[in-house]
């Protein structure tokens, strides 16, 4: 049979390129806003936001369903970023689909931040690459291997140079 679908779509998308979805929007204009859908109580959240200029993305992940980690509300999670900065948040996917994976400086292989509650595949994720050149050294970044050290004992450093962008520089220079 035949079968007519019509879509209309406020505000407008014509003319949009890029876009990006999630839950329920936390902050707007440093503001709390109306939650809008929330899966109750205290659970793992992830969430992206922004400082009042845009310059900063904040991407944060909180564990829970667990013993050592309860998870918090959206109400929480909103507090939470304003206490850290954020201006504008929105939550994404939580439950066991939080997880948070990258590369440091200290460990430049891929490995997860975060303690998910399960390990369970998405259809969806969020990925923020560098693609920037590696440039000279401007800082370094020095990692001891034990946390505490006895009076005349010694202690490994592992020291790692990185460029403006943060990555390990293309050449390590004595001025480093």
């Amino acid at each position: 049979d035949y079968v007519k679908t019509e879509i209309r779509i406020t505000p407008s998308i014509d003319g949009v390129e890029t876009a990006f979805g999630g839950g329920t929007l936390l902050l707007k204009d440093g503001q709390k806003t109306k939650v809008t859908h929330d899966v109750g109580g205290n659970n793992p959240r992830s969430v992206i936001g922004t400082n009042n200029d845009g310059t900063v993305i904040y991407m944060m992940s909180v564990d829970g369903r667990q013993s050592i980690s309860r998870g918090v509300t959206l109400s929480a999670l909103a507090d939470i970023c304003l206490e850290l900065g954020m201006v504008n948040a929105i939550n994404l996917d939580g439950g066991g689909s939080t997880a948070m994976v990258g590369t440091t400086l200290e460990n430049q292989s891929l490995h997860k931040f975060n303690s998910p509650s399960e390990n369970r595949k998405v259809i969806n994720a969020l990925a923020i690459t560098n693609n920037a050149e590696r440039g000279e050294a401007t800082g370094i970044f020095c990692q001891a291997e034990a946390s505490s050290v006895l009076l005349g004992d010694s202690v490994k450093i592992k020291v790692t140079p990185y460029d403006k962008n943060y990555n390990t520089p293309s050449q390590v220079s004595g001025t480093v």
